[in-house]
Formats: C-alpha cells, structure tokens, sequence
C-alpha cells in the first residue's frame, strides 16, 4: 500500500507538471506577438479597418494606446518572453522612447508606418519604418525650392517632434544653396508671431505639424504675405482642414506616397501603416516568431503597398517613389 501510495503521489506530481506545462504553452501561444502602438491617430484606425476588410490578417490585433511623448507607460507592460512585433510608433519624438526598452528587451521588433530619424531606423536590426529618409526628403525640398528660385527662407520647427525636425534641418542646411534667414522653434503654438523678418523672405519651410503650419500661414497670408510655402508629410493630415482652403491649398508638401490611388488618402498616417500591415502579414505568415530572421531576411523584398510598390533598404527605409504636391491636388478637403 505504501508502495501504492508513494507511485500514485509520483504519477500525480507528473501529471500536474505536464498539465502546467500544457497551460502554459497554451498562455504563450494565445499572447499576442503582435501589437499596434497608437498616439490616437484616427488615420491608422482607418487604415487598419481596411486592410482588415480586405485581408485575412488584421482583426484581432490589440491597439496599445498611448499619450505623445509618454510611451513609457506602454513601453514597461510590453512581454519580454516572446518575439513581439510592434506597428507603431508614428513619430521619431515618440520612437526615440522606445529605444531603452528594445536594448533591454531583444525580442521586441518594429515596424513604424512613419518614423525617419536615422537615429531610430535600422536600431540593432529590429527597426523597420514605411517611410523615407530624412536626407532624400531635405534634397527633394531644397531642389524644389530652388527652383521656384527662392533663395531666402525662414523654417518653421517644433519641439513636439524635435527629433524629426532637429534632423531634418540638418539635412537642409547642408543641401539648401540660398539662405536660412532664421529659424521659428515652437515650443506652444500660442508663441507663434510674425516678425518682418519673415515678411521678407521668398518662402516658408514648415518642418513642423499641421497646425503650426495652418497658424503661421494663416497669419503671414492675411498680412499679405505673398511669398511660397513648404512643408513635409508631417504637416499632412486632416488638421489643415481647420484653415481656410484659399488661404493654405498652395502649400507645397513633400509627401512619401508613390501614386495617388482613387481613394485619396488624408495623411501619410493612412498609408504608412496600411503598408506597415502588409509587411507584417508577410513576416508573420512566413516566419511566425522567428522575427530576427524575418527582419535580416525582409531587406529588398517587394510588397504591393497601399499606393504601390515598395521594398525595404539595406537601411531599414522604405523604398518607394514620392512626390511634392500642391495641397490643393491631395485628398486632404473630400469627404
């Protein structure tokens, strides 16, 4: 009977072991591995309503919200057990944050709809973005500038995104042939004020978001100001609606979007993480867990994004045509 006893306490304790380890195996495989990281942006909800409907890839990914510029509340509630794919960040501020948590945790793994800073982009393999880089984009600016033949201009930044616009003018300095007057950095949109200096400038460049650029132009616009304006996809979004549509529909804007598809997207927040879901069906269709291989192995391979073809660089940058077009020819006012 002891001999009973003691074998069946033996086969008892095994079958709870295996039946722990069965649980938790199950716990593990039903945990996401693969999140979006949200600021709110209505435009990525959007974007993955329609991917959802149009593929089998996409229903039942949580949405991690967050507030701009406090990831970390996030951030510190992200598994370190498994590989995790993360869409998202939108913005270089926001990414900058995350990098910490990806140096402590070597299975988080990103791929960004709209990220550009190259201080982000390419971070230890595991960072992917949609986008393009920032030096293309100050190149692509400064030629168009110039051939407007303006050679005197005042740039717009802001400390809400610094991290893009820091970099960002950097790249223009050094590819701009005329002459920086001075540069507007805002820190609150209530300390936007026109100086004469701007008045005298050929032209604006807004490295800044859509409502600075709105507010400014609006301002320089009513007093008369009839010199051009400039601005990057980060003053693309639904926000310009707010301002008058004579007043802004000739701001010129650098946009990473190859072809305008019937349905005119109303930010690059839309076509950037639309694009970021095709390829993160493809990596978890082909590779699952295995996101290490998937990120050395996805380099150069090409997708049909939402406005085209794109392909992933060397660097971890999207590669894909653009365009820099007049507000007025987006799809920025349909309804």
């Amino acid at each position: 009977m002891k001999f009973l006893s003691k074998n069946s306490l033996f086969i008892t304790i095994l079958v709870s072991i295996i039946l722990f380890s069965v649980i938790s195996l199950v716990f593990f495989l039903n945990e996401p591995n693969i999140i979006i990281l949200s600021d709110g942006s209505e435009e990525m909800e959007k974007a993955l309503n329609k991917y959802a409907e149009q593929n089998s890839f996409g229903d039942n990914i949580p949405v991690y919200y967050y507030e701009r510029g406090n990831i970390e509340n996030v951030a510190e509630a992200l598994t370190d057990e498994k590989p995790l794919l993360i869409i998202g960040p939108r913005t270089s501020e926001d990414a900058i944050q995350l990098l910490p948590y990806m140096r402590e945790n070597e299975n988080i793994f990103v791929v960004s709809p709209t990220v550009t800073s190259g201080s982000v982009v390419g971070f230890n393999g595991r960072f992917i973005t949609m986008s393009l880089p920032n030096s293309l984009r100050a190149k692509r600016l400064a030629r168009t500038v110039e051939r407007d033949d303006v050679w005197n201009v005042y740039v717009l930044t802001d400390e809400i995104n610094e991290t893009f616009s820091t970099e960002i003018l950097d790249h223009f300095r050094l590819e701009y042939n005329g002459k920086i007057v001075d540069v507007l950095k805002i820190g609150n949109r209530n300390e936007i004020r026109i100086d004469k200096d701007m008045k005298n400038c050929d032209g604006i460049v807004s490295f800044s978001d859509a409502l600075s650029t709105g507010i400014l132009m609006s301002m320089l616009r009513e007093e008369g100001y009839e010199g051009n304006f400039y601005a990057t996809e980060y003053a693309f979004n639904e926000d310009l609606r707010l301002f008058d549509k004579k007043i802004i529909k000739d701001l010129k804007v650098f946009i990473p979007i190859a072809r305008m598809p019937e349905e005119k997207p109303k930010s690059v927040n839309f076509v950037g993480t639309y694009n970021a879901l095709v390829a993160a069906d493809y990596i978890m269709s082909h590779y699952g867990y295995d996101l290490q291989k998937a990120f050395n192995e996805v380099k150069d391979m090409h997708f049909e994004g939402y406005d085209g073809e794109f392909s992933i660089s060397e660097s971890f940058y999207s590669v894909k045509d653009y365009q820099i077009v007049k507000l007025e020819d987006t799809g920025i006012w349909e309804d």
